[in-house]
């Protein structure tokens, strides 16, 4: 895991990916601090600016994952991650280690902004400014996965790029949209169906085993089908609670107004656990295919 850490960390600065992230993220990050913090009266609510840089953060971060895989694929490098004598989650692992590294780097040096408030102000919410840090980079370290996953299954960085932008602004504003869908059981029940199907299509994909994919699917529609007979108002407004409970972005809004829950943080690091999974899975089916 190590050698690969290495490798990612100076194939970052040696394309200049991992420049170019920093770059614009710490030029943006200073602006949104002058005009938000300092100027025209100094404050020190650098939470806001932490949260206003959650949507900068999503049009970025592909930067440093998009090349992570896709560029094994196109440049038919995989192979030799294939016949390594290293572990494929060593290589996940140390492929995800790298981007978190970089990230954190990069996060860190904007502690130097607190410093500049402490010296403007006389009082500075400290636990407030913890906290939203900490909220950031368990927003950032999901979003890190997420991209590492879609590297994995993409045929090329570009569009493993253009794919990780794409998800990232539907998890940006798929709350707000929420808002406008049907809110009755029938429109609920249809909603299921679709998310049972692609599960059932999800299980074939990773376990190329259509018994498995077949029998989930059979018995999660007879559940839901008896739910909704029997139960209909569960399916109520199941379309929005569900998009709020699979929104990312949700779950740190609490740590910008200095609350940590346990909750957020299960989330966090089961989103973490499942997207690196799922490119494991998908990297040994393809070490064996």
């Amino acid at each position: 895991m190590t050698t690969i850490f290495s490798k990612e960390m100076k194939a970052y600065f040696m394309t200049g990916y991992g420049t170019m992230f920093m770059t614009i993220y710490l030029f943006i990050f200073g602006l949104y601090f002058t005009f938000m913090n300092i100027y025209p009266n100094p404050n020190s609510v650098l939470s806001s600016t932490l949260n206003n840089m959650v949507f900068i953060f999503l049009l970025i971060f592909p930067m440093i994952t998009m090349r992570s895989f896709a560029e094994e694929k196109k440049n038919k490098t995989d192979p030799l991650l294939f016949t390594s004598p290293l572990h494929l989650g060593s290589v996940v692992l140390g492929k995800y280690l790298a981007a978190i590294v970089l990230f954190l780097m990069t996060v860190l040096i904007t502690a130097i902004h607190a410093i500049i408030i402490g010296s403007f102000t006389v009082q500075t919410d400290v636990n407030l400014i913890l906290t939203s840090y900490i909220g950031f980079l368990f927003l950032g370290a999901a979003f890190i996965a997420i991209g590492i996953f879609i590297s994995v299954i993409s045929g090329n960085q570009i569009v493993a790029g253009i794919s990780s932008l794409g998800v990232s602004i539907i998890f940006f504003t798929i709350s707000s949209v929420s808002e406008f869908i049907p809110r009755d059981s029938l429109s609920g029940m249809f909603f299921v169906i679709v998310g049972i199907l692609a599960l059932s299509g999800l299980l074939y994909w990773l376990l190329k085993n259509i018994w498995i994919a077949l029998i989930t699917f059979i018995v999660f529609i007879g559940g839901t089908i008896w739910l909704y007979l029997s139960q209909k108002v569960l399916f109520e407004g199941i379309i929005q609670k569900t998009i709020k409970l699979l929104s990312v972005t949700n779950y740190s809004n609490e740590y910008f107004i200095g609350v940590i829950s346990l909750s957020s943080i299960v989330y966090y690091l089961s989103i973490i656990f499942l997207f690196l999974f799922f490119s494991y899975a998908i990297l040994e089916r393809r070490r064996w295919s």
